[in-house]
């Protein structure tokens, strides 16, 4: 009541409606001023121009007259300058010039009388200038011969008599002049006039006068619109604030609703708005009173629970003895528990802050350390008496239990040891942190023995240092050889020599020293492990020996080297060696003798052992063994063109195989170098001439057929040409015709590369005639399909009566490293392989999607049955098929041809699947050779796997979904992150 009393007393003094009219009324004033100005501006503009133009057509009238011979003749005299304005002609000259010069002779005479009333109006108002009493409108002014005809100028009020407002007179005053001439047309004098000052003022205030009456009625007229227009919109607003009052003071006015007459359509909006606060606010009041009538049920509902809550206090009791029970129970389970984890094959042990191994401990603890561990400090029991060792983890621990965010106490977790080495045990520790009490931590320590596994990844390690070791000494095997040799010669011979000369003991221990450990590091670079472990052992004991070297005698130092039996240390590498790559490795010398099938062995080892990092290095350099000369592949054909030319009584050029010398598999490119022999045997029999022909035409007797190896841009490049007739296009277009495949239109509008280009098709041929070397067209079509087949390209590049040249690019493998893999590229043609196989073998249509995809976390959830590929090499992981149950029927079915019963067809689920798995997977990588050659698939296991899933903690997963009206099935490829 107060805020409402407080507005009543200070109203707001800014009301809407003086706000509307005052901004209507000011805004036509604004208008209105600016039309005056515009107005008044547009007139000073006028008014100047037609001053000037009044006063040039009157001093243009009279010149033209003084100027006249009829105005001579008429004063009786020869020139103006004799003319005398005083005489009685010249009196009625000058007369009639006053008579030109006064307003009313330009006015109609019955307007004379009011002009002259208007003049002295306005002579009265304007007090700073009189008017003349003739009313004179121009001045004029004569002169001829320096001497004054006529001027009324000094009988009119001067522009500088007008006060204030001589300059805009000023501005308006145009004075224009005329010549007066002789008969000669000699300028004598001049006529000047112009428009007399108190005209031109008198007309401007008129205006301006006109104008200001204009505005105030102007003004006047705005103020009632503004009053008029206004209404409509106040009228209703007030209406709406009067029901807005009745509505504060009336509480029976909720009901009814706020209703205003002839509103504008935004005091309507006003009005539904306060309409529905007040349907709203009648809600609420009605709400409220529910809510109190339900309080008011709640609270009887309290009373009753109340009683309930007394009645269960009794019932307590009653559970407390059935308390003590679950008591009794839970210390059996305990028991259990212990029981359990004493014989899991894991120690357990906890501590807390104070870092003592709590009283409870599982069995296996005491059998890993040999002893009791309880109340022993846990840094003492892993520092193994390292008193540094101890201190920092008596450190580290304290740090961890003052730490209590979680992302920091994972950064100091990993400080801890992780293995320990315990009475010849290894031993891997694993932490966690437990809450034994509300507020209380302990730290909990999962102990496995794991000195099996470690032995085992020793032994494995042992496997892969042997691998590297081959390949590198394969690799390198000039190099090891002269090794070999020269460290035998120290050993049986220079050995002996240093230790039986004059030098000193010291100068012969610092020599022995000096070769030993360029033996060292020479063997170190092939990796073979024993007789690099002997030479530095030996370098220990040699180091030892300097020391002494002053007590030493000759003969003493001779025994001791001579124990040492250093010509023995390299027997058990080469045995090693020997048993991996064969007997015949070490026959000669400088000649590597080793057989291809034991390389491919090794290969496969490598790929089951190494890392895909190792294998990606150390892969390409021993398959460089098995890889030959390109050339060799085409070595046969310049003697098979030479007998084949002699044969068919044409002259040929010896050719041979030019260009660049490089290394291939030359079993990947064979059959294509096989296909070849169809070229030259086509460029024999249809391109070379007869030699008669050939200087008919002006060519050389013997033909010219090359062929040229290149690399470019890792691509083979293997051109054949020759200097004959050439391809016609439009010969092969004709043959095209004649032999039904293709119509006279189709021919007709082949380009010329593209008509040359049948002499690739099957059964295509431009010769009528089968012979025993051409004409049945399978022999370039053979060629081109081996090409393709290699990933390559054909172009032919030929000129009518000039030559043909055979252009095959095929893709090349460089062999400095293993192809990079890409994810998913690599994986996107299994896609197409299931769809294809499923479609052929099976008769059932997969949809796909579009790519493999990336699959959110670690944990792959598995279908009905699942196969498993583990892929080694340069990947390395697992591939995974999962089918539903449905799918997997028909599977079986298009796997196996006879018919087969219901209890058959579930015992083949797995066997099915797992053929189909390494199919697809196979065929998979058949289509990228670079990295088949890189990769080793293991057989397939298959399971049943019904709504269980597989997790892999360090692996990326990409996953393809299928499916088919038969059924859905999905691949997945789960890739080691490591290298």
């Amino acid at each position: 009541m107060s805020a409402q009393s407080n507005i009543h007393k200070r109203p707001n003094r800014r009301t809407l409606r003086s706000r509307v009219r005052r901004t209507i009324y000011l805004t036509s004033f604004i208008n209105i001023l600016l039309f005056t100005v515009l107005i008044l501006g547009a007139l000073s503009f006028s008014l100047k121009p037609v001053s000037g133009f009044a006063s040039s057509l009157i001093s243009r009238t009279i010149a033209d007259e003084l100027n006249s011979s009829m105005f001579l003749a008429q004063h009786g005299i020869a020139d103006l300058r004799q003319f005398d304005p005083q005489g009685e002609k010249g009196t009625e000259w000058v007369n009639k010039l006053d008579h030109m010069a006064k307003l009313e002779t330009y006015l109609p005479k019955n307007v004379q009388a009011k002009t002259a009333e208007a003049f002295v109006e306005a002579q009265d108002a304007a007090a700073t200038f009189s008017f003349n009493p003739g009313f004179e409108f121009v001045s004029i002014h004569v002169e001829a011969g320096g001497k004054l005809l006529y001027s009324n100028v000094m009988r009119q009020m001067k522009i500088e008599e007008m006060g204030p407002l001589h300059a805009i007179t000023r501005y308006f005053i145009v004075r224009t002049k005329s010549d007066l001439t002789d008969a000669s047309g000699t300028v004598i004098g001049e006529v000047e006039a112009f428009i007399t000052p108190e005209i031109v003022l008198a007309m401007y205030l008129s205006i301006a006068f006109m104008l200001l009456i204009l505005v105030l009625v102007a003004l006047t007229m705005t103020k009632f619109i503004s009053m008029l227009i206004s209404r409509p919109v106040l009228q209703p607003l007030d209406q709406a604030i009067a029901r807005m009052n009745e509505l504060s003071q009336e509480s029976a006015a909720w009901d009814k609703p706020l209703t205003i007459p002839k509103a504008v359509r935004e005091i309507e909006q006003l009005a539904d708005a306060t309409n529905l606060i007040m349907s709203k606010m009648q809600l609420y009041s009605n709400q409220l009173q529910q809510q109190k009538a339900a309080l008011e049920e709640q609270k009887q509902v309290l009373e009753e629970q109340n009683e309930e809550l007394e009645a269960q206090n009794e019932e307590l009791t009653l559970s407390k003895s059935r308390l003590q029970e679950a008591q009794d129970k839970l210390l059996r389970s305990d028991r259990s528990i212990r029981s359990l984890l004493d014989n899991a094959g894991q120690g357990f042990l906890t501590f807390g802050p104070e870092l003592r191994i709590g009283e409870e401990y599982s069995r296996e603890c005491r059998v890993l350390f040999g002893r009791d561990i309880a109340g022993v400090p846990f840094p003492a029991l892993l520092a193994l008496g390292d008193d540094e060792q101890r201190k920092f983890l008596d450190s580290l621990l304290q740090k961890l239990f003052q730490e209590r965010d979680a992302g920091r106490r994972a950064m100091y977790l990993p400080l801890l040891v992780d293995e320990l080495q315990v009475n010849g045990l290894t031993i891997k520790l694993d932490y966690k942190f437990i809450e034994t009490a509300p507020g209380a931590e302990a730290i909990m320590v999962i102990l496995t023995d794991i000195t099996e596994k470690r032995e085992l990844e020793s032994q494995v390690e042992i496997e892969r240092n042997i691998l590297k070791m081959v390949v590198k000494v394969i690799v390198g095997y000039g190099d090891f050889t002269e090794c070999v040799r020269d460290f035998k010669l120290f050993a049986e011979s220079e050995l002996p020599e240093t230790l039986l000369s004059e030098q000193s003991v010291k100068s012969k221990l610092l020599s022995v020293y000096r070769d030993i450990h360029t033996y060292k590091g020479n063997f170190s670079q092939f990796g073979l492990p024993h007789i690099t472990r002997k030479l530095h052992e030996a370098e220990t004991q040699l180091s030892a020996w300097l020391k002494q070297a002053d007590e030493l005698s000759a003969d003493e130092l001779l025994a001791r080297v001579g124990g040492l039996h250093i010509e023995t240390w390299l027997n058990d590498d080469l045995a090693v060696l020997q048993s991996v790559i064969g007997d015949t490795f070490f026959n000669q010398d400088d000649l590597l003798m080793i057989d291809k099938m034991r390389i491919i062995e090794i290969e496969k080892k490598m790929l089951a052992l190494l890392s895909p990092n190792e294998c990606k290095l150390l892969l390409p350099e021993l398959r460089k063994l098995r890889y030959k000369p390109f050339k060799e592949l085409l070595k046969g054909y310049p003697d098979y063109v030479a007998g084949l030319a002699e044969r068919m009584e044409k002259l040929v050029l010896p050719i041979a195989v030019e260009g660049e010398e490089f290394a291939a598999d030359t079993e990947k490119y064979y059959d294509f170098s096989r296909s070849l022999v169809n070229v030259f045997r086509n460029i024999l029999d249809h391109a070379v001439e007869p030699p008669e022909e050939r200087t008919a035409l002006g060519k050389e007797e013997m033909a010219s057929i090359a062929c040229r190896v290149q690399l470019e841009q890792r691509h083979i490049v293997v051109e054949i040409s020759d200097d004959g007739r050439g391809i016609d296009p439009e010969a092969v277009r004709a043959k095209a015709v004649q032999r039904g495949l293709l119509t006279a239109g189709e021919a007709a509008s082949l380009r010329d590369e593209d008509a040359v280009g049948l002499i690739f098709r099957d059964e295509f041929s431009t010769k009528d005639e089968v012979s025993d070397i051409s004409g049945r067209g399978i022999g370039l079509a053979s060629v081109k399909a081996e090409a393709e087949k290699l990933g390559g390209t054909v172009d032919v590049i030929t000129a009518p009566g000039r030559g043909t040249t055979f252009r095959f690019t095929l893709p090349y493998e460089e062999l400095d490293a293993a192809p990079q893999v890409e994810y998913p590229d690599l994986l996107l043609p299994s896609i197409g392989t299931v769809q294809h196989y499923f479609a052929r073998f099976m008769g059932v249509s997969l949809t796909a999607d579009e790519t493999f995809l990336p699959h959110p976390g670690d944990k792959l959830a598995l279908r009905k049955v699942t196969a498993f590929i583990t892929l080694k090499g340069a990947v390395e992981g697992m591939f995974i098929m999962s089918v539903d149950e449905t799918l997997s029927r028909a599977i079986v079915r298009g796997t196996v041809l006879d018919p087969i019963s219901e209890q058959e067809l579930g015992e083949l689920l797995e066997d099915s699947l797992a053929e189909t798995a390494n199919t697809v997977l196979g065929n998979s990588f058949s289509m990228f050779q670079q990295y088949a050659d890189f990769i080793l698939m293991e057989p397939p296991i298959t399971m049943q796997t019904e709504g269980a899933s597989i997790k892999y903690a360090d692996a990326d997963i990409w996953t393809c979904a299928f499916h088919s009206e038969h059924g859905a099935m999905q691949i997945s490829f789960a890739l080691t992150k490591r290298g």
